[in-house]
């Protein structure tokens, strides 16, 4: 199918040992291997969940109980593109000897932003004021690992906020004042909007980069398999890194 597309049901296959919880030895790898390879077979990525691990229950008491992932959401590398955000729930059993599973897929922290877990994002580490974020939150905390990344946490959040910014929101700013520098260069040439001209391209470049590890730090699902086959995703993983290295090339040539 090349149409982008999911589909979250029960499985009723796991795929490996950690997908299991038994107090038997009994693990049937040829049924395991299987289901990986059909995985594979249609380069499909599971998207994960969250807590808890086992969707499913044998239901029987003490060492007779049995418990696996035979739940979960796959979907084609399309359909991934569109919602890089996307997360799985797993809700609680009640009835049924299944967990029924919720698909978000702008992420969860969307019904509530307050719930949206911390994340590192690796285009900081290419703007140099980072480095006083981290010292200032150091030092404060009289080097106090615990304490200084609860506040290393709180001010990073705001530094990103007040300083960083929006990748999306500086990029459009800066196509629009270079489109603007290069009409005005069509009419009239002057030294200073040439120069004004190349810095400007200048910071775009950096921008691609920073660009480019953002969406290369969104794109990090584990496939299902484990494994280092050229699977699907990673193909499209080295597309987009391959376009922007392309832009960032034309945007150079330019200067």
């Amino acid at each position: 199918m090349q149409q982008p597309w999911l589909v979250a049901r029960d499985f009723n296959d796991y795929a490996n040992q950690r997908e299991r919880r038994s107090f038997s030895a009994n693990h049937n790898t040829s049924r395991t291997q299987k289901f990986l390879d059909r995985v594979n077979h249609y380069n499909l990525i599971d998207l994960g969940s969250s807590r808890p691990r086992m969707t499913w229950t044998n239901n029987r008491q003490g060492l007779a109980n049995t418990m696996e992932r035979l739940d979960r959401a796959l979907c084609n590398a399309k359909w991934r593109t569109m919602f890089p955000e996307a997360t799985v729930r797993v809700l609680p059993r009640t009835y049924s000897d299944h967990s029924p599973l919720v698909v978000y897929t702008q992420g969860m922290h969307t019904l509530n932003p307050r719930n949206r877990p911390f994340r590192f994002e690796a285009a900081w580490m290419s703007h140099p004021d980072l480095i006083n974020v981290i010292k200032s939150s150091w030092h404060n905390m009289n080097n106090h690992l615990l304490d200084s990344t609860a506040d290393f946490t709180n001010k990073v959040t705001e530094w990103n906020k007040e300083v960083f910014g929006s990748i999306f929101k500086r990029k459009r700013r800066l196509l629009a004042r270079i489109e603007g520098t290069q009409n005005a260069l069509a009419e009239n040439f002057t030294h200073s909007l040439q120069n004004l001209e190349h810095m400007l391209i200048k910071d775009y470049n950096e921008m691609l980069l920073q660009e480019e590890m953002l969406w290369f730090q969104k794109s990090r699902s584990k496939h299902i398999t484990f494994g280092d086959k050229n699977t699907n995703i990673f193909t499209k993983i080295c597309e987009l890194r391959k376009k922007l290295f392309c832009l960032k090339c034309h945007a150079t040539r330019g200067t």
